[in-house]
């Protein structure tokens, strides 16, 4: 009987063994954890580099470590993004599990963020010595302050400006270029600068000839009545000159003289009928518009009064090519005014 029972063991044993799985069972290699971040500005991207050995399917936990941006500053994505609120440097951390519940340990990243420095930038609208500036900076969220030089020193205090769209009067007599400067400052005490230069041309009064040479003039209405302004003819090419009557009232007759359509104007007379009283001496101004950047240096421009009460011609050179012969020609824009009597 002692060799049964020794068999009955040694099967025990044998089943013992079976039932563990033995050196020869299945194993689980830990996956491991990596990424690549990228970062521009406040915004970064991580991008997952992680490996299992066996092939099984990951299961990822990031955490940005910025913990005040709470649920923000986790992910479960393979490779996610995320933007910080502001600049620093935080410590992202990666893990990754497997198929079979097989954790790495954590992939560790220090990145640091900045957020991008403001953009000076302005666009300048000029009538003659009147210049007016719109500040096209970024970001446009009302978080910059502007400092802006408007390069006449010799205005003094008013040659500065502190806000967004300032205007500034030039004070000139002939054709002069200002470099203007903005700087830009945002709330984290960065700066960007931006220089332009401008061209500042005075703008032509009426001049009637006296004795051979052209002095400053007026119409002068000698009876009551409606004054209509029309054109006669123009041979030129500056864009957005402009035509304005002054004084005693204010009133633009054209913007773009070499182009537009000009229909006959009826001058806003200050009496209900639009008449002006007779007596009554009317001031205007030409201003002289852009050249094309290929055309030769510009000189200011004038205007010559002819006639008298109740029709007048105004000829108008522009200013343009001034070394060409025959200039000033007076033959750019050339107008009409003519006065209707009234009662």
């Amino acid at each position: 009987m002692r060799p049964l029972h020794l068999y009955a063991l040694l099967v025990g044993v044998a089943a013992a063994g079976a039932a563990c799985g033995g050196s020869n069972g299945p194993s689980n290699t830990a996956p491991i954890a990596a990424f690549t971040p990228s970062c521009t500005d406040l915004a970064c991207t991580f991008t997952d580099a992680s490996s299992d050995a066996d092939g099984d399917a990951l299961t990822y936990q990031w955490n940005f470590g910025e913990p005040s941006s709470g649920t923000n500053d986790t992910s479960t994505a393979q490779s996610p993004s995320h933007t910080y609120a502001a600049a620093g440097s935080f410590h992202v951390t990666l893990k990754v599990t497997d198929a079979n519940g097989a954790a790495s340990t954590a992939a560790d990243s220090l990145v640091t963020v900045s957020p991008a420095g403001p953009t000076a930038g302005f666009t300048v609208t000029c009538n003659a010595a009147d210049c007016s500036f719109t500040g096209t900076s970024t970001p446009a969220d009302g978080t910059l302050t502007y400092a802006w030089d408007f390069g006449e020193p010799a205005s003094g205090s008013s040659n500065t400006s502190t806000v967004q769209n300032p205007t500034h009067t030039y004070t000139v007599t002939a054709v002069t270029d200002f470099t203007v400067t903005l700087t830009v400052t945002d709330p984290q005490s960065a700066t960007n600068t931006k220089s332009q230069t401008i061209t500042v041309t005075p703008a032509a009064a009426l001049q009637c000839d006296s004795g051979g040479v052209l002095a400053d003039c007026t119409l002068d209405v000698t009876q009551k009545a409606i004054l209509t302004v029309s054109l006669v003819s123009r041979d030129c090419q500056f864009a957005g000159n402009r035509f304005a009557i002054t004084s005693p009232i204010q009133q633009t007759v054209f913007t773009n003289g070499c182009f537009d359509a000009i229909s006959p104007v009826i001058l806003d007379g200050p009496n209900a009928d639009k008449s002006f009283d007779a007596g009554t001496q009317i001031q205007a101004q030409f201003t002289q518009g852009v050249r094309d950047p290929t055309d030769p240096p510009t000189v200011p421009p004038q205007i010559k009064l002819e006639g008298a009460f109740p029709d007048w011609t105004i000829s108008i050179d522009d200013g343009g090519n001034p070394t060409a012969p025959g200039e000033p020609d007076f033959n750019d824009i050339v107008l009409a005014v003519h006065g209707e009597v009234v009662p």
